[in-house]
């Protein structure tokens, strides 16, 4: 990116469109008076969200009518580099926080804005079942779903309609990893978003490890397995350089380029091997009751046996043991019941699989949460959440470069769980990607 003409300096920013649009339709650019813009992503968090803060010295709120919350937010930016698409993103404004005069003439306050497929789908229920005629995979119920309320028709016709008005494309994937196995759901009139997460927590997968997230990036929306995820090559490398550390003169192809350069980290968390231990990383216990037919079934996980079959981003396991059931998981099943034509046919039912996985899907989740940083970038609009990256941190004795000497617990592969994309109102501005990510083993 450094060597792209016009690129002057690590997170330059371009901004093409920074509309307000009222609930009449009028559109009002707000370049000028945003001093702060911040975009997030996170794996855990169903839509995209922002934070514009405003400081006003022309009335907007009066001069619209005030807020009703149902202005939006037309944003398209990019690093400032030629060979970079723009990112574009309709945002609906549900609320003004920190509102407060700064003087006879002005006042500031943030608009906190959400992807507009969230306000089209929150006051929608899902009432009905799912795989009645003999069961269903979830991902083609879960994509089903996302089809019908969230990037559906209507979110279609409203981004075409903009695009007339303020020439702004938005266009959404939507990625769906394939499940396992013939499941039959009720949802009782739940949320659009509660039911995600149901579909989210019963997903099995082929290696019967499944830890299925539902997110929104900036290319689109995201069913996904974190198995999956861990296992694609990473986008980019970046590297830790200590102020005794020079690179300028190198010109090589494996010269560090600027935006390459961690600004700063902070270690989240690292190993701890009694939190570890409690919550059934390295053992646990299910239990598994069936009522109807008065009996029950045990089944005792342990770490060294499945940790092989993980999606992993280091090679290496998690050093530890722990001896009884420090964690015990209690469910009812009805298993065989399938099978038993004699006296429960008439159930029609198929066993939820959740009862044979979940122990193992909550060590995984410890597993691969094992260490996590917080990183500033300088800014990247090409990095999304779910994104592997590569960190080179060097130990914190190592004097020259070429020693090549890293902390072998902090570099290595890591997946981005969070992102914020922050910068000003203007093209130009100092721009700043700042990424939570985390790997799984402390030792590569």
């Amino acid at each position: 990116m450094s060597e792209t003409v016009g690129y002057r300096f690590a997170g330059d920013i371009e901004i093409e469109n920074f509309v307000l649009i009222s609930t009449d339709g009028r559109s009002i650019d707000i370049t000028s008076i945003v001093t702060e813009t911040n975009i997030f992503q996170d794996i855990f968090s169903h839509y995209l969200q922002a934070e514009i803060s405003i400081s006003d010295s022309l009335s907007i709120l009066d001069s619209i009518g005030g807020f009703t919350g149902g202005e939006l937010i037309a944003i398209s930016y990019k690093t400032k580099d030629k060979q970079l698409e723009f990112v574009s993103h309709f945002f609906g404004v549900h609320e003004i926080t920190d509102r407060q005069r700064l003087d006879e003439k002005s006042e500031a306050y943030v608009l906190n804005c959400i992807s507009i497929e969230s306000y089209l789908s929150c006051a929608k229920k899902v009432s009905r079942s799912y795989g009645t005629s003999g069961g269903n995979i979830i991902s083609s119920m879960a994509k089903s779903l996302i089809d019908e309320f969230i990037y559906n028709t209507d979110a279609k016709d409203f981004y075409r309609s903009y695009k007339n008005v303020l020439g702004l494309t938005v266009s959404k994937e939507v990625t769906v990893d394939p499940t396992n196995g013939l499941q039959k759901l009720i949802v009782p009139n739940m949320s659009v978003d509660d039911t995600l997460e149901l579909f989210a927590s019963e997903s099995d997968s082929d290696t019967h490890i499944p830890y299925y997230v539902f997110y929104e990036d900036s290319k689109g929306y995201n069913f996904r397995d974190i198995n999956n995820l861990v296992k694609e090559e990473p986008v980019d490398t970046f590297t830790y350089l200590m102020s005794n550390t020079d690179d300028e003169d190198d010109e090589s192809e494996t010269a560090i380029r600027d935006y390459q350069k961690i600004i700063t980290y902070n270690v989240l968390k690292q190993t701890d091997y009694l939190t570890n231990s409690v919550h059934g990383l390295f053992k646990s216990k299910m239990i598994n009751l069936d009522i109807l037919k008065k009996r029950k079934k045990e089944f005792v996980y342990e770490y060294d046996t499945f940790e092989s079959k993980f999606g992993k981003l280091q090679s290496q396991k998690i050093l530890g043991q722990v001896q009884g059931d420090s964690t015990v998981y209690m469910m009812q099943t009805r298993e065989g019941h399938d099978c038993d034509c004699s006296v429960f046919g008439d159930e029609n039912h198929l066993p939820k699989k959740i009862n044979k996985f979940l122990n193992v899907k909550k060590s995984y989740e410890r597993h691969i949460f094992n260490t996590v940083l917080e990183v500033s970038l300088y800014g990247n609009s090409e990095l999304n959440v779910g994104n592997v990256i590569e960190l080179s941190i060097p130990n914190s004795t190592t004097l020259k470069k070429s020693d090549n000497r890293e902390d072998k617990y902090l570099s290595g592969k890591y997946i981005i769980t969070k992102i914020r994309h922050k910068f000003g109102g203007k093209t130009g501005q100092p721009y700043t990607t700042i990424i939570e990510c985390a790997k799984d083993t402390g030792i590569e």
